[in-house]
């Protein structure tokens, strides 16, 4: 889950009153609760908005209308030059923000008068930001004179985080001569599609498939009983096994929050007795990061 942290504040508002016997000064509190404030997801961006609410209580030591300022109701959580965008609102409806007015005017603290605001991710879909955490800072003050000054900062945690997508390795239909011995080597290639927060490092490894006996590098697909023995390659001239060693035979990469593409080459050699008929493997891709 992701997490927005505000930090707990203390405001001290003060107001000198009107001119009177006790010419008595205006004091006030401003608190916020929770004092940190979890946003989900940890992943950005998301397909839905991430919304959080808060509250922030006014106490005075009398009842006497007092302004609020903000110094921005929208901004950019920040982190390296990436921004992310945010909202601090009044209420939020069916994933509308209406946002807290810059002057919240004649606002009576005594007794104390609590405030429920909310901080408001929209969705968004492109790109990936990169892990880490990203700040920013609202200012309040007073409009009265000798009022308090404070800020309230903002901040969402991003985790690493990957997604992958796969398509179907299909050699098409393979012609057999008349002793059902192949005699030219099949060819087929095929995509893995992996997107990565910005600047996360991944490897992409394969297993060896569920053939009975294979290996990875040498794979096998069935047809029942039948077998048929192939091999899968991380370069166009199938020269690199691709198979599940770090560092060894897997494909890495570093993610820019878009979709980056891996291609996967398959060959069948030639030689092999095999009876006519539909062989199938399934193959797993390991991604870690």
């Amino acid at each position: 889950m992701a997490r927005w942290r505000l930090a707990g504040i203390f405001v001290l508002l003060a107001w000198f009153g009107a001119a009177g016997p006790a010419n008595a000064a205006l004091h006030c509190t401003l608190s916020q609760s929770p004092a940190s404030i979890l946003f989900s997801p940890t992943a950005w961006p998301s397909s839905t908005p991430a919304t959080q609410s808060f509250t922030l209580t006014l106490n005075c030591s009398a009842a006497t209308p007092v302004n609020l300022l903000f110094n921005k109701n929208t901004s950019n959580l920040t982190l390296g030059g990436t921004n992310i965008p945010y909202s601090l609102c009044q209420s939020v409806v069916a994933n509308v923000c209406n946002a807290v007015p810059l002057t919240m005017n004649n606002l009576v603290g005594s007794p104390p008068l609590v405030l429920t605001l909310y901080g408001f991710l929209a969705s968004m879909s492109t790109p990936y930001a990169a892990s880490g955490t990203y700040t920013d800072s609202t200012i309040i003050a007073t409009t009265s004179s000798g009022g308090g000054v404070k800020a309230l900062n903002f901040a969402l945690n991003i985790s690493k985080s990957c997604s992958i997508a796969t398509s179907a390795l299909n050699f098409g239909t393979i012609p057999l001569n008349a002793t059902t011995v192949k005699t030219n080597l099949a060819t087929g290639s095929t995509t893995i599609s992996v997107r990565c927060t910005s600047t996360t490092a991944y490897t992409v490894g394969l297993n060896q498939g569920t053939g009975t006996g294979a290996t990875t590098t040498t794979r096998i697909m069935s047809n029942g009983a039948a077998q048929l023995n192939y091999q899968l390659w991380r370069n166009v001239t199938r020269t690199l096994n691709w198979g599940n060693t770090v560092g060894t035979d897997t494909v890495s990469g570093t993610g820019t929050g878009l979709t980056q593409t891996l291609n996967v080459y398959g060959s069948i050699a030639a030689g092999q007795s095999v009876l006519p008929g539909t062989y199938t493997d399934t193959v797993n891709v390991i991604l870690t990061y």
